[in-house]
């Protein structure tokens, strides 16, 4: 009877949780240039990870429970079985387990954004824009003119020749029902590097955008015998004031 009461022990430990999700998921701190946060393992154990403000981490493998994706803090003593306190939680996106999940705030305040990481197949020379300010943003650049809706994002591939510089212009509408003048960037155009930017309201000037932002080196897939350990992708980042 012990020994059949063992092995049921046993067998429970190792079952999967029903309610987890299987996720891969790049991180970053979007507020705190370094801060250090634990995620769930694939066995559903929190591990702790460094989150940067200027580039993303390692693609990794975790799980989300009951559809949500949770980051956690370090627990408040030494002892083991203490657990981690969830630091934020978020509702994955309908249909999306490839995620980038981006820690804002601090403390308390800890907030948790998740963002369906489209596929990176041919993403290599192109930007995609994040619109985080409360009203549309307008965008002009080489070979496109675009209105971004709040909250939402586009992924575009630049009209602009490898190694060159390319610029763009940001417009917010105006009481007049036009478009003013908001913001610029400039870049060089490299056929290796996708870039994510995130346009938010420039902190005391309601009429501008700042625009914030990490590149992402995109590499070939290596075969299987020659590949390291890890994402097939080695971000090469930078952050874009």
């Amino acid at each position: 009877m012990t020994g059949m009461w063992f092995h049921f022990v046993m067998l429970a430990a190792v079952l999967p949780d029903p309610e987890a999700i299987p996720v891969t998921v790049k991180l970053m701190s979007f507020d705190d240039p370094q801060r250090e946060v634990a995620v769930l393992n694939t066995a559903g154990k929190p591990v702790p990870i460094q989150l940067y403000s200027h580039s993303l981490t390692a693609t990794i493998t975790s799980q989300a429970k009951a559809g949500k994706f949770s980051v956690f803090g370090k627990p408040t003593d030494q002892d083991p079985k203490t657990p981690h306190p969830v630091l934020a939680s978020a509702t994955l996106p309908p249909g999306e387990t490839k995620l980038i999940a981006i820690v804002s705030g601090a403390g308390a305040a800890t907030r948790l954004s998740l963002i369906p990481d489209k596929t990176t197949e041919n993403a290599a020379g192109t930007i995609r824009f994040f619109n985080l300010c409360p009203q549309p943003i307008g965008l002009s650049m080489p070979g496109e003119r675009r209105v971004i809706p709040s909250g939402q994002d586009i992924t575009l591939q630049p009209k602009v020749k490898p190694s060159e510089y390319g610029q763009a212009q940001f417009f917010l509408p105006n009481e007049d029902d036009g478009w003013q003048v908001a913001g610029g960037l400039r870049w060089l155009q490299l056929q290796d590097i996708r870039s994510l930017l995130f346009l938010l309201p420039a902190p005391g000037d309601t009429g501008m955008i700042v625009v914030r932002g990490v590149e992402e080196r995109i590499v070939e897939e290596l075969a299987p015998s020659a590949a390291p350990p890890g994402d097939k992708q080695v971000s090469k980042n930078k952050a874009l004031r």
